[in-house]
């Protein structure tokens, strides 16, 4: 790795740190748990921008009563990962309304300035990018829309799974909302729709569970673990053949390639989303009142 490399990995791992200690998380062993739990260890052998986005999930909770740090961070998250949209549903849903303008105005400057400042070169060509990525990696990722896709499932129809279990989400997060605890359990939920949703999902995604966990479990429970099951999933699952897919760059490892270029895998993709949905189902129960 070089000089670069280390210091990115380094800058992600704060964020997880920086994440738990926003939200008040004192118990070391959590810590420990979260920055070694397999998702979050892919993301940052990967260097994925996923693990930078539990900081401002967790910002923007631990200041939800204050619209402009709420909605600033909100709008972050979103202009660097379009699939926490959900978030900003968060804030419509809890009537926090200044908050989400805040972060309309936040992800529309964040996204538009750069465009800007290289003339808006490419961004008609952008939507076009988007769904080519689409049609190769949502049957090819570890997605409810690659379960659906190894099932038999076209692209536009494992898309559309993923897009009614989002809108599945969404409403019951209004049901939720509406109850004991509902501003912690609407986002329980919601924080697990951007994954559910999204058609493209791999394990670093689900590294964003560990912001409502640690709001509801500030101290060791089981659901710090949950990265375990979701690595046991991958592990069980059959490993994809290397030998026959095209097109491998030669830095790339043959395993690494044929995990995303091969054709959909069901057990992976099934025994992760399942894994999600348990997740879900427990965050959206009422728990304890955190002191």
């Amino acid at each position: 790795m070089t000089a670069a490399s280390w210091l990115w990995f380094l800058v992600l791992a704060a964020c997880v740190f920086g994440a738990m200690w926003v939200l008040e998380v004192r118990d070391w062993r959590c810590h420990v748990l979260a920055l070694s739990s397999p998702v979050v260890v892919h993301g940052l052998y990967y260097g994925n921008l996923t693990i930078f986005l539990l900081l401002p999930l967790a910002i923007a909770w631990r200041y939800r009563d204050r619209a402009r740090i709420a909605g600033v961070a909100v709008g972050v998250a979103v202009a660097a990962k379009l699939f926490v949209w959900p978030l900003v549903v968060w804030l419509l849903l809890t009537r926090r309304f200044r908050a989400a303008a805040w972060a309309f105005g936040a992800t529309a400057t964040l996204v538009l300035v750069p465009w800007a400042l290289v003339g808006f070169q490419g961004l008609a060509d952008y939507p076009a990018l988007l769904r080519a990525v689409q049609d190769v990696y949502a049957i090819r990722s570890v997605s409810l829309s690659t379960a659906a896709g190894a099932l038999g499932a076209s692209v536009p129809v494992a898309v559309a799974v993923a897009a009614v279990a989002g809108a599945a989400c969404v409403g019951a997060a209004a049901w939720a909302v509406r109850r004991e605890q509902g501003d912690s359990r609407s986002f329980g939920i919601l924080v697990a729709a951007c994954v559910l949703a999204t058609p493209i999902v791999w394990p670093n995604y689900f590294a964003l569970l560990f912001v409502p966990i640690a709001i509801r479990w500030p101290r060791l429970a089981p659901a710090w673990f949950f990265g375990y099951a979701v690595w046991l999933a991958g592990a069980l699952s059959p490993k994809p053949v290397a030998d026959d897919v095209c097109c491998r760059p030669d830095d790339v490892t043959p395993q690494a390639w044929a995990a995303s270029h091969t054709d959909p895998v069901l057990w992976f993709a099934a025994g992760a989303t399942a894994v999600l949905l348990v997740m879900l189902v427990v965050m959206s129960r009422r728990g304890e009142e955190r002191p």
